[in-house]
């Protein structure tokens, strides 16, 4: 009976020691495929956030070419007319660091800003100097217009707090006096303690808002959007502030003739970027060519895979090679489960057109013309029957 009892002693101990085994090994498991989860989350934000910092990047670079900063102000402020010339700006420096008024505890406040130019404007013989900002977005921001406007003022308050400290002189008798030239000029204790003369004036700060998603900017353009009151009395006495915004799809099809530059180009395609039309787009340039920036700059943005030789990047690239290249070769690599039919169809479409292109301005035979853009042998009869 007593060996019995032990027998039944030890089963019932194994299995108990048996359970809790099972369930330790479940919780590792558990543990593991926790872990494996985040960590494949932690790699797609990483990827995720080193697209975005490509995209970044790149369209910074793109914007901060004078060329085609004048004409972002341009196209937006004076309806494409070339008021504002690459040669008139120079850059500025994008930081700002500012002590807010009443600030007790001296707590600055700094921001940077994505790009910061200066434009000198001559009016009556004299230079005027004004403050052009761009702010780069990939998504809606649905809180710009406090955004720009805190830039902006803090633009405005480094130029007061400038002028402050170029007025904190005294002379030889503990006047304090401020130097223009051989003229010295006495302030009034307001202007001292404005550390802001009476004739002092600011540089205008204007800030532009480049959005470059191929939707509609859903967010408020200014402060009274963001508010809660609907009443126009109340609204009438509460300052605005509005921001202006250049996005791809507010351009109509005739204004893309406005743009000076490339830019033009690079904001229809931007407005197309995931529409089927896009190849459309590109290819009824009938072989126009871009610069090597604008390529790179559509490769991150849109993400449109232009491709094109080494030889290439040190000329101009030709959209239509470009997209060639590009359309073959996700034929062969194929597209992501669900899409991969309508993209075959866009492909070929591509390709026909491509072939008619090649057969209506070479003077070429079907043949000659499939030759031409490298179609590959087995899809060459399939276009025969096509065309």
């Amino acid at each position: 009976v007593r060996a019995s009892n032990q027998v039944e002693i030890s089963t019932e101990f194994l299995a108990n020691k048996t359970i809790k085994w099972q369930g330790a090994v479940d919780r590792k498991e558990s543990l593991l495929q926790s872990m494996s989860d985040i960590f494949e989350r932690q790699i797609l934000k990483a990827e995720q956030e080193a697209f975005m910092g490509t995209i970044d990047v790149e369209s910074k670079k793109y914007l901060s070419d004078g060329e085609i900063f004048a004409d972002v102000f341009n196209y937006l402020l004076f309806n494409g007319e070339q008021v504002i010339l690459p040669e008139n700006l120079r850059p500025a420096d994008t930081a700002e660091i500012a002590v807010p008024y009443g600030n007790n505890a001296r707590i600055p406040i700094q921001r940077y800003r994505d790009i910061l130019k200066v434009w000198k404007v001559m009016e009556d013989g004299n230079a005027v100097y004004i403050l052009l900002g761009e702010e780069v977005q990939t998504h809606v921001h649905y809180a710009m217009p406090v955004r720009t406007m805190l830039y902006d003022s803090l633009n405005y308050v480094a130029q007061v707090e400038e002028a402050g400290w170029s007025y904190k002189r005294k002379n030889d008798r503990g006047d304090i006096v401020f130097e223009e030239g051989q003229v010295k000029i006495r302030l009034s204790s307001e202007e001292f303690l404005s550390g802001f003369r009476k004739q002092d004036k600011l540089m205008p700060v204007i800030t532009v808002v480049v959005y470059l998603g191929d939707d509609n900017w859903d967010g408020p353009r200014s402060i009274h959007e963001m508010l809660e009151v609907e009443d126009e009395r109340l609204l009438s006495v509460v300052p605005d502030y509005r921001f202006h915004l250049l996005a791809p799809i507010d351009i109509a099809e005739k204004d893309f003739e406005k743009f000076n530059t490339d830019l033009g180009f690079a904001m229809k395609v931007l407005k197309y970027q995931n529409d089927e039309e896009i190849v459309d787009v590109i290819m009824s340039t009938e072989h126009r060519t871009i610069g090597r920036n604008t390529a790179e700059f559509l490769n991150a943005a849109a993400d449109l895979k232009l491709e094109y030789t080494e030889a290439e990047t040190t000329e101009e690239i030709d959209m239509c090679k470009g997209m060639e290249k590009y359309t073959l070769r996700i034929k062969a690599e194929g597209k992501a489960e669900g899409k991969a039919e309508g993209r075959k169809e866009g492909i070929d479409k591509a390709c026909l057109e491509n072939i008619r292109t090649v057969m209506r301005k070479a003077n070429y035979t079907v043949a000659q013309a499939m030759e031409f853009l490298d179609i590959p042998a087995d899809d060459r009869q399939r276009y025969l029957s096509m065309i």
